[in-house]
């Protein structure tokens, strides 16, 4: 009979949490949780627009070195885009020559892409003599 008696005390004991404490809880947690997931997601965004710029800049300067590598003679605008595809993005890059005098022309290179947050592009200029 003790025992029984003790178990009864045990269960109408007011120790423990109530349904309603553990809810709130819950929502509180669950609020923080949604907090840190969102600015995780939009790091992770920045971080690939990030990359994206990266790799346009690198094709531009590789584009750049070639063109400097290349005889003054045969420099020659490209407006029909030479594409390059890095982690599913597609980089388009078109450059114009300008003679400036027969010892010095001007170069406009771009690149553009788009990607999940919209179009996008990088530009550089420069001068190339003999």
């Amino acid at each position: 009979m003790k025992a029984v008696a003790g178990i009864r005390r045990m269960l109408q004991s007011e120790e423990g949490f109530t349904l309603m404490e553990a809810l709130v809880a819950i929502a509180i947690l669950a609020v923080v949780l949604l907090g840190t997931a969102s600015m995780l997601f939009n790091g992770l965004a920045t971080s690939a627009g990030s990359n994206n710029r990266y790799v346009a800049a690198a094709t531009i300067q590789s584009q750049v070195e070639n063109l400097l590598k290349s005889s003054f003679a045969s420099l020659a605008s490209q407006l029909t885009p030479v594409q390059t595809t890095s982690n599913g993005v597609t980089y388009r890059t078109t450059w114009r020559v300008t003679a400036l005098s027969t010892n010095s022309a001007f170069i406009n290179i771009s690149t553009t892409w788009t990607d999940k947050t919209g179009a996008h592009g990088m530009g550089f200029q420069l001068v190339r003599s003999r």
